[in-house]
């Protein structure tokens, strides 16, 4: 069963790698896998006799090119083979070919991070050192915190807030301290807006041309005249401030926003959380 596994980690791994680098080569999957000259062409022999056809050897470069056959074959499965997921998986290639335009400004401190995800993995309550914008002077708040979320530019951590009986987001960059704590048990109700799955209906801004439209469609919906993704209702709101997202299209105009939320009657409930 654990071979089976590997064997299914490894498959995925060299083919985020052939589609979103266009080769397979020995170096590229060394540095990558740590692995040794030989073990990486074993690697890929393998993948070569999983998957014919979607690579053809390249004699001068020395490495498997990818072939349209490849993206043809995995043309539906980009939710699973996106972009995001070969970043975190094979990482940025050494000769720095892709590079973060934009810098991360909140960086959360190490062992706060460390603490929360201790936390979350024992169901435990964590006592804040926290500022905001509404109270400035660092105050404690407890905590029970369940989920990390990175929306962009800001990691949040999502818990049971004891002292308000409600569950909040709280910014990580306005963490000063975090302390396990065993003092109470873990809350009892549950998070409504964090179970509830709802859909995002985007379509191309309403005042936008009909040429602009088009530039949209092929850039957020693949051709298509809209598209509808889900999101937990907890994290609809930075989803839409991380797209810029019209939801009131006479305000929020273009080429500040670029997109309109079709169906904001229906998240009526989840947009001001």
């Amino acid at each position: 069963m654990r071979e089976k596994a590997l064997r299914s980690d490894r498959l995925r791994l060299l083919t985020l790698l052939l589609l979103w680098e266009g080769f397979l080569g020995n170096a590229r999957l060394r540095e990558v896998a740590g692995l040794s000259t030989v073990r990486s062409s074993e690697w890929i022999k393998d993948f070569r006799l999983e998957r014919p056809g979607w690579t053809t050897w390249d004699s001068r470069q020395r490495v498997h090119l990818v072939t349209p056959a490849a993206y043809q074959a995995t043309a539906g499965e980009m939710e699973n083979l996106g972009i995001a997921h070969y970043i975190a998986l094979a990482g940025s290639p050494a000769d720095e070919s892709i590079v973060n335009g934009l810098p991360t400004f909140g960086r959360p401190f190490p062992e706060v991070f460390a603490t929360l995800r201790q936390a979350i993995k024992c169901h435990g309550e964590v006592v804040l050192t926290y500022m905001s914008l509404s109270n400035p002077a660092p105050h404690a708040r407890r905590v029970f915190p369940q989920a990390l979320v990175f929306t962009g530019q800001r990691w949040h951590v999502r818990g049971y807030c004891v002292d308000h009986q409600d569950y909040r987001d709280f910014n990580l960059g306005r963490i000063v301290t975090a302390k396990v704590s065993m003092e109470s048990a873990p809350p009892l109700v549950s998070d409504t807006a964090w179970d509830t799955m709802v859909p995002i209906r985007l379509e191309a801004h309403p005042n936008l041309s009909h040429e602009q439209c088009h530039v949209i469609r092929h850039e957020y919906f693949a051709g298509a005249a809209n598209r509808t993704d889900h999101c937990r209702a907890a994290l609809l709101k930075y989803v839409i401030n991380a797209m810029s997202i019209a939801v009131d299209p006479s305000r929020e105009q273009p080429p500040k926003y670029l997109l309109h939320l079709r169906n904001c009657e229906e998240l009526a409930p989840w947009l001001f959380l």
